[in-house]
C-alpha cells in the first residue's frame, strides 16, 4: 500500500507499478472539501482484502449531506449547448429519481437517477435538437411538460415521470401555434389552475401564450398569444413564474438591459414595470427567479460591476425593490440560478473560472448562499463543488432544479477542454427543520391543582417527512420565558408528551415546545400556552340560623370561586361535611341539615372537584349550628296568698340543654 501526493487526496493500494493487482482511489476534485486522511489500513476478509480510508470532513451541521463526487449524467460533443440559458429549468426529482433533460449535441434527452449517482443510459425525446436553449422542462408535482422551438411553432408535450424512469406521455407531441410561428427560447411553467403558460420571443418580439388541456393535448385560450411590448430584441429571454389562484408575473429581458414585468391577475394583465436601475449582463437569459407566494425574487448579474445582484418583485405594489448585491465584482458572465427550499430559505449558485474573481473564490468552483429572509441578508460562500481537475466549460451553464423537490436540490453543468465534454450533476440534500409543534394538551387555560402532575403532549410535523428525535418543553410564569420554572432541556426521544410536576404556587403560567428531527435540525418553538395552577376557594360559609329546635331543618351556604382570578366555581361535585352541596347560582351552593337531638355541628370540611381541581382553601371559613331545647330550673312566686286583686311576681328560671 502506498500514499501518492503531498495533499494526500490519492491511495493506492497494490503496487501500481504492475499491470494487475492494485486499485487506487482520488479525490482531488473535491479536495477542498475534504481534509487530510487520518487512518489507512488493510485487513483479510471472508471475500480477499478490506481496504479502509479514514479522513478528516471538518465540521459537518446537523442533518448537513456531505458529497464526495459529482457525477457524469452524459457528454455533448458541444461545450455550451448542453446546460446554457439558465433561465430554463430543466432537472426535478419525482418518483424516487432525479430527472436530468439536456441536450446531447444531436437531441434533446434525458437520463434518471436513483441515487444522484449512477444514471440511466440517455432516452432521446425529441432528435434534431442541437441546442439546449431550444426547449425547457416543468415539473408541476404530477406531470412533467416540455416546450421546444427553434424558428417554428411550438412543440408541447405532457407526461408522468414514472419510478422506472419511463415516461408516460398523456398524448403525441401538439403543435402550438403563434403569430409568426418563428418561436424561439421557450420557457414552459404551469400556474396554480393547471394552465400551462409558455414564454417565447417570435419575430423578435417577446411573448406568452396559456392554453393545455386536461388530456395532455393544447388548445390556445382566447387573447393569446400575447405580446408584453412592441420594443424588439433578438436577445429576449421570457419567463413566466406562477403565482397563487392562477396568477402569474412575466419577466423579460435582453442584453444589458432592464429587467421587465407584467403581472396577470387572472383576468387581465397589468401594466409593464421595471428594475429602473440594475441592468443585466449581456448575455442571453442571464437572470433567475423562484416565487414565494406572491412575490418573486430574482438574481442577475450586473452589466457594469459585475455584482451578483438579488430584487423582489412585489405583486401587492406591481414593483421591483432595489436590487442588492450579493456577491460584488464576480468574474463576468458568472450567470447565477436561484432556487428555494420547502422551508423558504434561498439557495443562489455561481461560479468561476479565474481565481480571485470575486475576491477568495477559486477557479473552476461552484458556489452556492442561502437566505433565510427573503433576500435582506445572505450567507458566506459555500465552497461546494471544485472542478479543478476538468474545468468548468463555461460559467455561463449552470442550471438548477426551481425549488426543492423531495429532500433536494440539483444543479447541472458542464466540464472538460475537449469534445466530448461531460454533463454534470450535483445535488444538495435539503433538511429542513421541524415545523412549530402543535401543542395539544392540556387546553389553554386549564387549571390544575398545585404541585399536581400533568402530561403535556404536542404533534410533531416536519416539511421533509422525518421524524422526531428529541424535544424540549419549558414552563415559566412570564410570557417571555426568561426565567423558566420548569425547562427539560433537549431530551433524546420520540416521544411526543413529556409528563411534568407543575409548581405548588397558585398562578398564571405559559408552556411551549420545541423538536428537532431525525437528522438533528432544531425547529422554532411553538407557540406558548396558558396553563393556571388555582385551589378551589371558600369565600363564604353561612347558616341560615346557629340554634334552632331539635328536628328543625337548617341550610348552609357556601360561596365557591377559583383562588386564582376570584371566579365563580359553577359546576363540579362538592360535599360540606359529607352533606352534598347543590349550586344554586353565582358560586352559591346550598346543603340542608337537621339533628334530631339536642347537638352542635362545625361546618368546616368542603371536598369535591371542578374540571382538574380538587384541593379546596377553606380560607378559615366555618359555620356551627346548635340542635337544642328549652327547659325551666326553678320556678317561684314572691307571695304565696295574697288578697283577690293583687300582683304577684312569678321567677322562672330557663335554660337550653
Amino acid at each position: 500500500m502506498c500514499i501518492r501526493d503531498r495533499h494526500k487526496h490519492r491511495v493506492v493500494f497494490g503496487d501500481e507499478n504492475t499491470d494487475h493487482g492494485w486499485v487506487g482511489f482520488d479525490w482531488s476534485d473535491v479536495i477542498y472539501s475534504l481534509g487530510n486522511i487520518t487512518e489507512v489500513s488493510v485487513e483479510d476478509a471472508a471475500s480477499g482484502k478490506k481496504a479502509s480510508i479514514y479522513f478528516n470532513v471538518g465540521v459537518v451541521e446537523a442533518g448537513q449531506a456531505v458529497q464526495l463526487d459529482p457525477s457524469v449524467v452524459g457528454t455533448c460533443s458541444i461545450s455550451s449547448v448542453a446546460t446554457e440559458s439558465q433561465f430554463q429549468r430543466r432537472m426535478f426529482y419525482a418518483n424516487g429519481r432525479f430527472w436530468v433533460f439536456y441536450s446531447d449535441s444531436s437531441g434533446m434527452v434525458y437520463s434518471t437517477s436513483n441515487d444522484g449517482l449512477t444514471w440511466t443510459t440517455p432516452t432521446c425525446i425529441k432528435a434534431g435538437c442541437f441546442y439546449f436553449e431550444r426547449f425547457s422542462v416543468w415539473f408541476d408535482g404530477t406531470y412533467l411538460y416540455y416546450a421546444y422551438a427553434y424558428d417554428s411553432p411550438i412543440y408541447y408535450r405532457r407526461g408522468i415521470p414514472n419510478s422506472d424512469g419511463t415516461i408516460t406521455w398523456s398524448a403525441p407531441e401538439q403543435v402550438v401555434e403563434t403569430a409568426y410561428n418563428s418561436a424561439r427560447y421557450p420557457m414552459i411553467t404551469v400556474d396554480s389552475d393547471g394552465y400551462v403558460w409558455i414564454g417565447y420571443i417570435d419575430s423578435d418580439h417577446p411573448y406568452v401564450i396559456k392554453g393545455g388541456g386536461d388530456d395532455g393535448t393544447w388548445s390556445t385560450l382566447p387573447g393569446f398569444p400575447y405580446q408584453l411590448t412592441s420594443t424588439t430584441s433578438s436577445s429576449y429571454r421570457v419567463f413566466v413564474v406562477p403565482l397563487t389562484a392562477g396568477k402569474v408575473v412575466a419577466f423579460w429581458a435582453s442584453h444589458g438591459s432592464l429587467i421587465r414585468a407584467r403581472r396577470w391577475d387572472g383576468s387581465a394583465w397589468g401594466p409593464e414595470v421595471d428594475t429602473a436601475e440594475a441592468t443585466v449582463f449581456n448575455l442571453p437569459g442571464a437572470y433567475s427567479a423562484v416565487a414565494q407566494g406572491d412575490d418573486v425574487h430574482l438574481v442577475f448579474q450586473e452589466k457594469y460591476s459585475y455584482d451578483i445582484m438579488h430584487v423582489k418583485y412585489v405583486y401587492s405594489t406591481n414593483s421591483f425593490t432595489a436590487a442588492t448585491t450579493i456577491v460584488a465584482a464576480a468574474q463576468s458572465q458568472a450567470a447565477p440560478v436561484l432556487s428555494v427550499d420547502n422551508n423558504g430559505r434561498l439557495y443562489v449558485f455561481w461560479c468561476t473560472t479565474a481565481t480571485g474573481q470575486p475576491s477568495g473564490a477559486v477557479a473552476d468552483h461552484i458556489y452556492y448562499q442561502t437566505s433565510a429572509d427573503g433576500g435582506a441578508t445572505w450567507s458566506p460562500p459555500v465552497d461546494w463543488v471544485n472542478e479543478e481537475a476538468e474545468g468548468l466549460v463555461n460559467r455561463y451553464c449552470l442550471s438548477c432544479f426551481y425549488k426543492q423537490y423531495g429532500a433536494y436540490i440539483g444543479v447541472l453543468y458542464v466540464t472538460g477542454d475537449s469534445s466530448p465534454y461531460n454533463v454534470k450533476f450535483a445535488y444538495l440534500e435539503v433538511n429542513n427543520p421541524p415545523s412549530a409543534p402543535t401543542l395539544d394538551g392540556p387546553v389553554a387555560n386549564a387549571r390544575f391543582d398545585p404541585s399536581e402532575t400533568v402530561t403535556f403532549t404536542w404533534s410533531f410535523s416536519d416539511p421533509d417527512g422525518d421524524t422526531q428525535s428529541a424535544y424540549q418543553l419549558q414552563l415559566d410564569n412570564d410570557p417571555d420565558f426568561s426565567s423558566p420554572i420548569i425547562d427539560t432541556g433537549k431530551v433524546s426521544s420520540t416521544s411526543t408528551s413529556t409528563t411534568q410536576t407543575l409548581p405548588g404556587a397558585v398562578g398564571l403560567y405559559y408552556w411551549r415546545v420545541k423538536t428537532w428531527d431525525n437528522h438533528g435540525a432544531e425547529g422554532p418553538w411553538s407557540s406558548k400556552r396558558a396553563i393556571i395552577v388555582d385551589r378551589i376557594k371558600v369565600n363564604s360559609l353561612t347558616a341560615d340560623d346557629g340554634r334552632v329546635d331539635i328536628g328543625t331543618p337548617v341550610t348552609l351556604t357556601v360561596q365557591l370561586v377559583h383562588e386564582y382570578d376570584g371566579a365563580a366555581v359553577t359546576s363540579g361535585s362538592f360535599t360540606l361535611n359529607g352533606l352534598t352541596l347543590t349550586h344554586q347560582g353565582s358560586g352559591l351552593w346550598t346543603a340542608t341539615d337537621s339533628r334530631s337531638s339536642v347537638t352542635a355541628v362545625t361546618y368546616d370540611s368542603v371536598s369535591g372537584s371542578v374540571g382538574n381541581l380538587n384541593t379546596v382553601n377553606m380560607n378559615g371559613k366555618s359555620a356551627t349550628v346548635i340542635w337544642d331545647r328549652i327547659h325551666s330550673t326553678a320556678i317561684s312566686a314572691s307571695d304565696t296568698r295574697v288578697n283577690v286583686g293583687d300582683s304577684v311576681n312569678i321567677d322562672i328560671t330557663l335554660k337550653y340543654d
